[in-house]
């Protein structure tokens, strides 16, 4: 018998005998086989997913009424519009009136200019909620370079403030831009001997407010209630923390004698800290026979020496 007949004879005897277990062994190759085609063509999208939101305050972690959101954006989307077209008008009609006093002192020519340094090419913006506080929709937006229509030449640019968006008696909003959210009236007086101090109204920024104080001299004497020399001369009492005012470093608040003055304090405070103003308090009033701006010692060298505090 020859070497091609006893392998046809060998593997005739192997098929007889093993034939069944030949056969499990293809099935459940097939089995597998079949089963990783499957999976493959079905395998699960493993890109990765957003979880941004827009309208989802990252501070106060709340989000604008759902039936705000659409407003807002559409207030926006005006806002950059009529920026890019230059349309200064259709702009300025959208910010609030406070934002128009304390930004642009009712003057559309100080916000052409805004618009023109800020827009000198066409923009697009990007905007994420940041705090939403006391019905005040506060976002982080980032105006920048709109590259799909104009290009770009290497030098691209973004801007980001804070946008706070105020619903109005009709329904829509309007716009406070560069952080500032609101003035708020106090038109509020408090006097003694000395002086008469008139609260006439606080501008509330994001991380800062500014008051306006008109202080009355009584006196035939200087009135000096921060002239630099001294520490802490005006404070804001918040909850307990006393903040010094951080306009005064080369300023001064000095009423001549029978005179009177309208002054601006800034103080640190952010808006949405729930913690409430209670007092602002003159910590050094002197009264001097003279003051030239030179005096090193107004504490031992004043006729009276005490302190002034306004209720908030």
């Amino acid at each position: 018998m020859d070497f091609k007949a006893k392998i046809t004879l060998w593997l005739r005897h192997f098929w007889v005998k093993y034939r069944r277990v030949v056969l499990v062994i293809f099935l459940g190759w097939l089995i597998i086989f079949l089963i990783n085609t499957i999976l493959k063509n079905n395998r699960p999208d493993k890109a990765l997913k957003s979880t941004y939101n827009p309208d989802v305050a990252i501070i106060t972690d709340n989000s604008a009424p759902s039936r705000y959101q659409e407003k807002i954006k559409t207030a926006m989307d005006e806002y950059v519009k009529h920026c890019n077209n230059k349309e200064y008008e259709e702009a300025f009609a959208l910010l609030t009136d406070d934002c128009k006093e304390y930004l642009f002192d009712n003057n559309i020519i100080m916000f052409q200019q805004y618009v023109d340094n800020l827009f000198k090419n066409r923009k697009i913006y990007n905007y994420q909620s940041f705090s939403n506080f006391d019905s005040h929709y506060i976002y982080d937006v980032t105006i920048l370079d709109d590259i799909g229509a104009t290009g770009t030449s290497g030098d691209y640019s973004t801007y980001t403030e804070k946008f706070t968006f105020v619903r109005q008696s009709d329904g829509n909003f309007k716009i406070s831009t560069g952080d500032f959210i609101r003035k708020v009236t106090v038109n509020k007086q408090l006097e003694d001997n000395n002086m008469i101090v008139k609260l006439n109204s606080y501008y509330q920024s994001y991380n800062k407010v500014s008051y306006d104080i008109t202080i009355i001299n009584r006196t035939d004497k200087y009135l000096d209630i921060a002239d630099g020399t001294m520490g802490a001369e005006i404070t804001l009492n918040v909850n307990g923390d006393k903040r010094t005012a951080t306009n005064l470093s080369n300023a001064e608040v000095v009423i001549r004698p029978g005179a009177s003055d309208t002054f601006t304090l800034i103080f640190d405070k952010y808006f949405d800290d729930k913690k409430n103003a209670t007092q602002i308090n003159f910590n050094c009033v002197r009264l001097l026979e003279n003051y030239d701006g030179t005096n090193a010692d107004t504490a031992t060298s004043a006729d009276q020496y005490y302190s002034f505090n306004i209720g908030l």
